[in-house]
């Protein structure tokens, strides 16, 4: 009943009927003396009334309303990384996934600096402070050219100007794309469409086109006024070998970089930096050796109750809802089968000491506009209780040289 009282039906219903037996009265009075009282604004007042009443009760909603609750818009945030001193960003799962790219960028703070730098990386990184710029190990792609012996083929790319690439093999040319290069793109990309490297008998050599995709041409401020730059993926060397740029070999080390980040910079990795939604951080010193490192387009997952295909008594009753929070996927097969539901937030892989411990969130189902009342346990009985702050979780990791921050957001 109470459902009904607050629905549009039951305004436009009500309306209607307040309308109607105005009208009526109104008939009445002019049939019987021809004189009308002014009774409109009273009227006007009652459905004005009647509609914020509705308005307020179903942005208020209580729960048995059956509408929704303070979960529906309640969200928890992975908003970044507290360090201490150091940092390695990058690491994914290759193995289960070999479309993923593997990075190592580390970050140190060294007295007032903080650098970052990459033994190995397959993605160019780019640095924001006031102007975008490629950090990476690159080189000038006009002009020069870029070669790589896959047993017995040598094929060499000779980006000529800022629109032209052509693609040698054994020194015949087998094609030349002519394309617009905006921010970057691999040098596969740029030449597979071309008809006369279709029609050759090279393009179903698998490691040819493997190689041909960890070479990239990028502009480097990532607009279509920068300088076009070549960048080689660390993964190319496991296609072919003698590589060279120009006449210059290069090995592994010669694509080593390190550069010097400032406070309140932003960088992040992928040729389509700063548009693409991943892999993005704002940096902000920090007191001493630490500092802060903050998601550009951070992960979130809304804080709504266990779907159940059977129907629970308490669904739209006040309860606690109690849900883990892991970063190590093998965490869920050490769950109690008591939870059915929980968060899992993956950064890295391969390093279990990077992962945080398994904790218990519980909060509180409520009417909508109620407050969670949010509490963090860890559910390892030895480790101490989680303090919560402003509904803001810092969770450290097992290393302890940093620590994972998370916030509830309304």
């Amino acid at each position: 009943m109470f459902k009904f009282f607050t629905s549009l039906s039951f305004l436009y219903l009500f309306s209607i009927v307040v309308l109607m037996l105005y009208g009526l009265a109104f008939y009445r009075d002019f049939k019987r003396d021809g004189y009308q009282r002014k009774r409109f604004p009273f009227v006007f007042l009652l459905i004005g009334a009647t509609c914020f009443w509705v308005l307020y009760i179903n942005i208020h909603a209580p729960l048995r309303l059956k509408t929704f609750s303070n979960l529906d818009h309640h969200f928890l945030r992975h908003d970044g990384f507290q360090v201490a001193r150091k940092i390695e960003l990058g690491r994914t799962d290759t193995l289960n996934s070999q479309a993923n790219s593997f990075n190592r960028f580390l970050l140190v703070k060294e007295g007032a600096d903080i650098s970052i730098s990459a033994e190995y990386s397959e993605e160019p990184l780019y640095g924001v402070s006031g102007k975008t710029k490629l950090l990476s190990t690159s080189f000038p792609a006009a002009g020069h050219i870029i070669s790589l012996q896959l047993d017995t083929l040598l094929f060499q790319l000779r980006p000529g100007d800022d629109h032209s690439l052509e693609l040698m093999i054994n020194d015949h040319a087998v094609c030349k794309a002519i394309k617009t290069i905006k921010k970057g793109s691999s040098a596969w990309n740029l030449v597979k469409d071309e008809e006369s490297f279709i029609n050759s008998p090279y393009y179903t050599i698998e490691d040819l086109s493997n190689a041909l995709k960890h070479i990239f041409l990028l502009r480097d401020n990532a607009t279509e006024t920068g300088e076009l730059r070549l960048f080689v993926s660390g993964k190319i060397f496991r296609y072919g070998n003698d590589l060279k740029y120009d006449a210059k070999k290069l090995v592994a080390k010669d694509l080593v970089f390190t550069s010097t980040l400032t406070d309140g910079s932003l960088f992040g990795w992928g040729i389509s930096f700063p548009d693409n939604n991943k892999n993005q951080f704002r940096l902000k010193y920090g007191a001493k050796d630490s500092f802060t490192l903050l998601n550009r387009y951070p992960v979130s997952y809304p804080m709504i109750s266990e779907k159940r295909t059977d129907a629970r008594e308490d669904e739209w009753q006040q309860h606690v809802v109690n849900k883990f929070i892991v970063s190590d996927p093998k965490d869920l097969l050490r769950m109690s089968p008591v939870f059915g539901e929980g968060f899992l937030f993956t950064a890295f892989q391969g390093d279990s000491s990077i992962d945080f411990s398994p904790a218990l969130l519980s909060y509180i189902k409520g009417a909508g506009n109620e407050p969670l009342q949010l509490k963090a346990n860890f559910m390892d009985s030895r480790r101490t209780g989680i303090r919560l702050m402003q509904n803001k979780i810092v969770l450290p990791a097992r290393s302890g040289s940093f620590s994972w921050m998370f916030s509830v957001r309304n």
